[in-house]
């Protein structure tokens, strides 16, 4: 009676494994498309120091309508307004970066000054 409990338990356990599938290729081979938020240290609460990145500046480039819609949208709010309006264009937040720039004082002072910038990385899964 034991060995056939076991024998049961152990082709259950079998069967069980048997039957779980494999991931499959879509998720392997998905590709993303990146953008950069760029956000200056003293203008976190307004546009002026906001600027985003989608590869528009590359000789390859191509027009992209919505990210310049949400770029016309970056000058008129803040920065939890871009970060919320991406959300809801399904970018995804990747990472989050802080870089440290120098900035000249002025023209006349040759003192420069560290400032960190925040960087938000976001991915979108392209079609």
């Amino acid at each position: 009676m034991k060995w056939l409990l076991l024998s049961t338990f152990l082709l259950s356990v079998v069967a069980a494994q048997a039957q779980t599938t494999p991931p499959s290729n879509s998720d392997q081979l998905a590709t993303y498309r990146y953008c950069v938020l760029v956000v200056g240290g003293k203008y976190f609460s307004g546009p002026q120091g906001l600027y985003l990145d989608y590869g528009q500046g590359l000789p390859s480039a191509t027009a992209d309508v919505e990210m310049e819609q949400l770029v016309a949208t970056l000058k008129k709010t803040s920065v939890v307004g871009i970060l919320n309006s991406l959300g809801q264009h399904h970018w995804e937040l990747v990472n989050t970066l802080l870089v440290p720039t120098e900035v000249r004082g002025s023209s006349l002072d040759r003192e420069t000054f560290l400032e960190l910038e925040t960087r938000y990385v976001f991915r979108r899964r392209t079609p």
